[in-house]
């Protein structure tokens, strides 16, 4: 049986939300799986990443996750 990947976290109050998710088609050039930043005040994607193994996407999950926080550490100086 196969386990598809799928990760989400909500980031600064709920603004961002962070999705991970296993692409059901592989891109061309072989991407497999998918992060994607959205901005939940202006329901829009902020950013997008692709990576080949799901431990590549495990680890830009949380790196997306810590970019977030940070900036929004930062603003709130």
């Amino acid at each position: 049986m196969t386990t598809t990947l799928r990760l989400r976290a909500h980031v600064a109050d709920g603004r961002y939300t962070v999705s991970t998710i296993e692409l059901i088609d592989s891109t061309p050039d072989g991407m497999t799986f998918e992060t994607m930043v959205f901005d939940t005040t202006v329901d829009d994607e902020v950013d997008c990443r692709r990576y080949t193994t799901s431990d590549e996407a495990v680890a830009g999950h949380a790196a997306c996750v810590r970019e977030i926080q940070l900036i929004e550490d930062a603003l709130t100086l």
